[in-house]
């Protein structure tokens, strides 16, 4: 006996074994971020004969059956499903009910359906429909517009925050941004990158509208979801109308692939050349990449400042409090900020450029606090012209970096370029910190270690061993969430077999470890476990900064023996002279401790 055939809107909430032709517009993963992004189910929507549209949910355990099956554009008939109440928060459709796949459910390519189905289907909202959607979480609606401009944070390679910003103007003149955040925002870059011809129309779907602030403003911003789709110019029968129209009206305005690599993909400048452009150009906006050697270090003009809280311009000292002049605060709030002047090199001129807070504290993962912090532990002021030592060690290092041109670099007051992104970090360590001992030397350099269970690691059995590790070379390493930045583990014994002594025969010597900084995705950042029948020897320490949820990590030691300078977080008081590791703890003997 023939199932009968229905139409979504005949379906009501309990099982349902009739059949239900339509097509597969779109779907995508839903995951919890709460629990590492865990898969939870995977989102569809399908479109029927009659243009309804309707949410379809698979568990992730009955996934695996139907992922094969799933392609934009392809028809089914479906049967055998649960019909349920959709969720009052979030809605992709207007209908107030979802399928949801069961055991019994069949899922079927359809090559001639009864009915032509329709080719796609969204639910546009203009602006003001936006502004009543907004701030509610009820609806995730989709939109079409003209682009108007696009501004990225992307980087190549990108970093962990990413942001791309659309300005879209709708059928009502009104403008919105939208907005991209990390792995689509990488996603969307990439994709206006590589386009040959530059687009004039998106159609995104599922977005969250928002208001900030003051709502009366109607300051509308629409943030994208795990639903958002991107159409662009005539990949939809929607945007092919709007993209015709626009096409024939020929506005001149300036399309988005150039705006946003103007932004994120900027050019290559000589020193020379970016003073005279100053000189020669009409007063813009714009950034451009300049690589140089920092020849000298303005200390008179010091390292910091202390902003106000609120607006991050500088505080006016009195007598008896900070006044900020800008928020016209009397008793403003004080935060320590970064502020370095450095003369700039190349092989055609030299610059004054000015590293303020954002850039140096992500370049050295010390923050201008911490940095006050270290020298009031070595009894200097601040506010001395004394510099922290990563920063002083930055005079004869060469540094690939972004650098914003506004309207004040075109004025006779311009003195100064502001950097506002380090592009490369050519030269971390000077000459003489490169120790050459013969063929053997292992040099590791330039490594990004994310989300890894070990970052550098020398691991040996606990047993017998005439074998040795020596002048090792780890240095210029960025951790990001890893499990394990710096291990030595001299007692690997897996299931506790084959190893009699538990002692590690190898002798570990002339290891070093330089310019380490990052995060650690455990409170122990670096844990050096020597053998105690071969202790290890000549562990040398240069800069390590590793934070564990943004604060100071911890380190474990045994039976190691070296001596640290420079940043030192995990802090382990090695001092300059070779030391056994149980006295750089503080504590005599061969003993162990664990140090924060």
């Amino acid at each position: 006996m023939a199932m009968a055939k229905v139409f979504f809107s005949d379906l009501k909430a309990g099982r349902c074994s009739s059949v239900v032709e339509a097509r597969l517009l779109r779907y995508w993963e839903a995951r919890n971020v709460k629990r590492g992004g865990e898969l939870m189910w995977m989102d569809l929507l399908m479109v029927d004969v009659n243009s309804t549209v309707m949410q379809v949910t698979i568990s992730a355990g009955r996934l695996p059956q139907f992922l094969e099956q799933l392609h934009a554009g392809t028809m089914f008939s479906v049967t055998g499903f649960d019909v349920s109440r959709c969720a009052q928060n979030f809605r992709l459709t207007d209908s107030s009910l979802m399928i949801r796949f069961n055991e019994s459910t069949s899922f079927q390519e359809l090559t001639e359906p009864v009915s032509p189905l329709p080719e796609e289907a969204f639910r546009f909202r203009n602006h003001s429909e936006l502004i009543g959607l907004a701030n509610t979480n009820t609806q995730l609606p989709d939109i079409i517009g003209e682009i108007l401009s696009v501004k990225s944070t992307v980087c190549d390679p990108p970093e962990e925050k990413n942001r791309v910003m659309v300005t879209l103007k709708l059928d009502s003149d009104e403008t919105v941004t939208l907005s991209f955040f990390d792995s689509q925002a990488v996603a969307f870059h990439i994709q206006l990158e590589a386009m040959r011809v530059d687009p004039k129309v998106m159609v995104v779907t599922s977005i969250n509208p928002k208001i900030v602030g003051d709502i009366e403003l109607c300051r509308l911003f629409l943030n994208a979801t795990s639903g958002t789709h991107v159409y662009f110019d005539k990949n939809t029968g929607a945007g092919a109308a709007l993209f015709y129209r626009l096409a024939a009206r020929d506005t001149g305005l300036p399309s988005a692939a150039p705006l946003l690599k103007s932004y994120a993909k900027v050019e290559n400048m000589t020193i020379a050349d970016l003073n005279s452009f100053i000189v020669s150009a009409a007063s813009q906006e714009i950034d451009f990449l300049c690589t140089g050697r920092v020849v000298r270090i303005d200390t008179d003009k010091g390292w910091c400042y202390v902003a106000c809280s609120k607006c991050s311009k500088k505080l006016q000292r009195t007598e008896t409090a900070f006044t900020c002049g800008v928020c016209i605060n009397p008793q403003a709030v004080g935060a320590l900020r970064y502020r370095v002047e450095m003369a700039i090199s190349d092989d055609t001129a030299e610059g004054i450029f000015v590293w303020f807070d954002g850039v140096l504290t992500k370049l050295h993962s010390i923050r201008s606090s911490e940095a006050a912090q270290m020298l009031a532990e070595d009894c200097v002021n601040p506010e001395d012209t004394r510099l922290p030592p990563f920063i002083a060690v930055m005079e004869g290092k060469t540094y690939t970096f972004q650098v914003r041109v506004t309207a004040f670099n075109f004025t006779e007051h311009h003195k100064t370029f502001t950097i506002t992104r380090i592009a490369e970090d050519n030269g971390r360590l000077p000459a003489d910190d490169v120790v050459n001992n013969g063929d053997d030397d292992n040099d590791h350099r330039a490594i990004n270690c994310c989300r890894t269970q070990n970052g550098v690691r020398i691991k040996t059995w606990a047993r017998p061993s005439n074998g040795f590790v020596k002048n090792v070379y780890f240095r210029n390493l960025v951790m990001r969430n890893v499990q394990n930045p710096v291990i030595i583990d001299q007692n690997y014994c897996p299931n506790g077999k084959g190893c009699p002594n538990q002692s590690s025969g190898v002798k570990i010597s002339g290891v070093t470890y330089s310019n380490i900084k990052g995060t650690s995705l455990t409170p122990i950042a670096m844990k050096l476990e020597c053998s105690g029948s071969n202790h290890c020897t000549g562990i040398i320490l240069k800069n390590i900064n590793l934070k564990y949820r943004r604060r100071s990590s911890a380190s474990y030691c045994k039976n190691a023996h070296g001596r640290a300078s420079g940043v030192m977080i995990p802090r382990n008081s090695l001092d300059s002279s070779e030391v056994k590791c149980g006295e750089f703890f503080g504590v005599s003997g061969n003993k162990e401790k664990r140090s924060v």
